[in-house]
Formats: C-alpha cells, structure tokens, sequence
C-alpha cells in the first residue's frame, strides 16, 4: 500500500510520462514537485523519489542526481547537470535516461 505521498508522486510520474516535460532545462524532481500537492514540502518529495530511484540500472551513486553524466570528461552527474542546466536534459542519451528513471520509479511504485 502506497502512502498519499507515494501516491502523488506515481501519478505526477504518469502524467509527466505522458505529457513530457515543461521546461527542458530541468530534470524529473522539478516537474514532479510542480505536479504533487502544494501542501506537500519540496525537500519531502525529492528525498522520496531519491530513495524511489535507488536501485535503477544507470544510477550515478549521486543521491540527489541519480541521472549519469553523458559527457567523457565530466565524471559527476551533479557536475554535469550544474555545466549543463541552462540546456535541455529531456534530449539524446540524457532524455533516454530520464525516460527509463520514470519507467523504473513508475514500475517501482506499482509492483
């Protein structure tokens, strides 16, 4: 059984997957939070769906940037995603990794 916040967080998820991102330049936690429930506090929801995402194949190590760098000389995802934020992160390798981090966190959260 799901909590309301696990709840929440599995239905921004679906929408987020069905409906893509609104701003290119951020990453899944940004558009989850602005999906969930205002009475819910960010820090509340991201250190949820970071215990959420552990476990996922690609996962950097990085608690709070669970998305791999995609660069060759740039080794830290937190590195990477503060080089590149002004950038899309929803294209190429780095799209295709947050596409599979949704499907994982979804699939997670329902089984």
């Amino acid at each position: 059984m799901l909590s309301k916040i696990e709840e929440e967080i599995l239905d921004a998820l679906i929408e987020l997957k069905k409906s893509g991102p609104t701003e290119k330049s951020y990453g899944i936690c940004y558009h989850v939070n602005e999906l969930v429930s205002k009475d819910l506090s960010t820090g509340f929801v991201y250190d949820k769906m970071n215990l959420i995402a552990l476990g996922w194949e690609h996962h950097s190590g990085e608690k709070s940037y669970p998305i791999p760098s995609t660069k060759k000389k740039i080794k830290s995802a937190s590195e990477y995603y503060d080089k590149w934020v002004n950038r899309s992160l929803w294209t190429h390798k780095q799209g295709t990794f947050r596409r599979s981090l949704i499907d994982y966190m979804i699939n997670k959260l329902q089984s």
